[in-house]
């Protein structure tokens, strides 16, 4: 950015972030000492608000001081603006007195200080503020009376000749027929006071002031009418040398000021001599005041405003379909300032349970609302449950397993390769089945533990012979289940102590087994001497009274040792007769052949002898 050149003492008007070099107007000084700590003829500065910048030089041993005042034009088309799409943002700018705006495309006023407009897309407007800067005339309210500035006409505290003017509060203290008109600044201060001559073209009030070439100038001053006289001041603004503007009258309403005000473009010129002149040229009236004379640049700065769509998005995704009796989470697709569901929760995300539909709005940083919408649905769940034939199974054993699902059909498969909704296993120990059943992905899973009894062996031992006074112990602890002995004990452990047969039936989780032992009595022989077979059914006969004995014969001799009986049926014994006819009485023998048996299954061949007395 170029710097705009001025000489100190100046008044200086700038947009802010500018810059402006200053330049001491004493060349070739032994010193130059500057406010802002420079000590160089010329300094450049871009002050953010008005600022006085005063050097101090030293010339051949003398020190002169100036300064000037930079005016800093603080100008503001608006705060940036986002906004939802759709909606209109509005700026108000400051700072000027005329306001043009461009782009103009959909903006409500382009010449307006108060602007509006609706757009989807990010815009970037600019605005041209035109501003009016410091007045550059010295005492243009002529507060500090009759100095600063040049008239043609002659200044006297008496007006009563025409091509006067006075200095004062009130007109009326310079002309007995002039009113007590006050002045336009504030009411109680000065004004200038003419009676005016009837020669156009003279000058009135004059002023010579730097300006800046190339630049707009506005000259504007305050007249009022102060005497009763119809002829009303007729003036215009003249610039060197060139009248500027068209002539204007003051109020024919006596103390009634009016602003008249004229624009200039300086060209190349540099100085400006600016000067009020009288066009009226009638003989009687033409007596008005001046005030608030303002020669002031009118400088146009240029500010932007930033209008941006906020153009987030929001979704949280497409219509879903989930398995009955699960859930799901909706929630949106980034982070937002507020959260509202259809649920009535305002949480970032919802657990969703029930098949609905379901929607959120959300607000974003700048206070957008986006709204978006899904519909879930749910579809049958299996549930699956598993029955067997038999459970638990003796090892060895094939079962059978059903599933049963509240949904068909279905894809069922199990974890040991087969499919289907009934399988054969044959398991070696207990173990868990598991099957996975698909319905239109759905999953269900079941499984059920197959109980394997292992298979047990029970052997009571072999049959065998117990004698009086012994016993056997049965002890089947190893064994598992319940037990049930032909005693009718139910423990795993029995003492047998007599002969007989024993059972046993153990039940483990119905895998049953049993065994069965028998007992019998141990070999006992007893031999009468004598018996007496006369038919009275007392001891008619001979024969051993035995126990445990099987195998017997017996052998009947006379006493001259000729065998008169032989039997093998111990249990009838000899009936005393011999060939059919009674035996005599008297003394016999006989020879007893037997099996005696033992515990332990031991069986001996025993012969016995001895004698009878037989006796009717």
């Amino acid at each position: 950015m170029l710097a705009q050149n001025w000489t100190i003492g100046s008044k200086i008007s700038i947009c802010k972030g500018e810059q402006i070099t200053i330049t001491s107007p004493i060349n070739n000084a032994s010193n130059y000492s500057w406010s802002t700590g420079d000590i160089t003829q010329s300094i450049t500065v871009s002050p953010e608000s008005s600022t006085l910048y005063i050097v101090t030089v030293l010339f051949n041993g003398i020190q002169s001081i100036d300064s000037s005042t930079v005016f800093v034009f603080s100008v503001d088309a608006g705060y940036n603006d986002t906004i939802c799409k759709g909606d209109s943002a509005h700026f108000i700018a400051s700072g000027g007195q005329m306001y043009v705006w461009y782009p103009t495309e959909g903006l409500q006023n382009p010449n307006g200080q108060y602007n509006s407009v609706k757009t989807d897309t990010n815009v970037t407007y600019y605005c041209d503020i035109t501003s009016i800067g410091p007045n550059n005339i010295f005492n243009g309210d002529f507060e500090l009376g009759n100095v600063g500035f040049l008239s043609n006409y002659l200044y006297s505290n008496n007006l009563w000749n025409a091509a006067t003017y006075a200095v004062g509060f009130f007109p009326s203290d310079h002309h007995a027929n002039f009113s007590s008109c006050a002045d336009h600044t504030s009411g109680a201060g000065k004004q200038m006071v003419v009676n005016g001559a009837p020669n156009p073209n003279t000058m009135v009030w004059k002023q010579t002031i730097e300006v800046v070439p190339n630049t707009n100038y506005i000259f504007s001053s305050w007249v009022q009418n102060v005497g009763p006289d119809a002829n009303l001041a007729q003036l215009q603004f003249k610039i060197n040398s060139n009248l500027i503007g068209p002539v204007f009258e003051s109020s024919s309403v006596i103390c009634q000021w009016s602003n008249f005000y004229t624009l200039w473009n300086s060209g190349s010129n540099t100085v400006a001599e600016i000067s009020i002149v009288n066009q009226n040229v009638g003989g009687s009236g033409n007596d008005f005041s001046l005030d608030d004379i303002y020669f002031a640049e009118v400088k146009v700065c240029t500010d932007s405003v930033q209008v941006i769509v906020d153009t987030t998005q929001m979704t949280i995704g497409n219509d879903t379909t989930i398995c009955e009796g699960q859930y799901f989470f909706l929630q949106t697709d980034g982070v937002f300032d507020s959260y509202y569901w259809s649920t009535g929760s305002t949480a970032p995300s919802i657990m969703v349970l029930v098949q609905d539909q379901y929607t959120v709005t959300c607000s974003t940083p700048y206070h957008c609302e986006l709204t978006d919408t899904v519909n879930v649905f749910f579809k049958p769940q299996p549930r699956l449950e598993l029955t067997t034939t038999k459970n638990p199974i003796c090892e060895g054993e094939n079962v059978q397993i059903f599933v049963e699902s509240s949904t068909t059909p279905l894809f069922l498969s199990w974890d040991n390769g087969d499919f289907g909704d009934t399988i054969n296993v044959k398991p070696l120990e207990t173990t868990i089945f598991t099957v996975v059943g698909n319905k239109d992905d759905c999953i269900d899973t079941a499984d059920i533990e197959i109980e394997v009894v292992p298979h047990q062996t029970i052997n009571l031992g072999v049959d065998d012979f117990l004698c009086s006074g012994q016993s056997v112990y049965f002890n089947l602890d190893s064994l598992s289940g319940n037990f049930y002995w032909s005693t009718d004990e139910t423990s795993n452990q029995i003492l047998v102590e007599e002969p007989g047969v024993y059972w046993v039936f153990i039940d483990d989780r119905g895998c049953t087994l049993t065994d069965t032992i028998e007992y019998e009595e141990c070999s006992e022989i007893t031999v009468p001497n004598i018996f007496t077979p006369n038919g009275d059914f007392i001891n008619d006969y001979f024969y051993p009274e035995t126990k445990g004995i099987d195998t017997l014969v017996i052998w009947i001799y006379d006493r001259w040792g000729k065998r008169v009986f032989k039997t093998e049926d111990f249990k009838t014994g000899w009936d005393g007769k011999i060939n059919d006819l009674l035996a005599p009485e008297g003394q016999y023998y006989w020879v007893i052949y037997y099996v005696e048996n033992k515990s332990g299954n031991i069986r001996k061949e025993k012969e016995l002898h001895g004698s009878l007395i037989l006796a009717r």
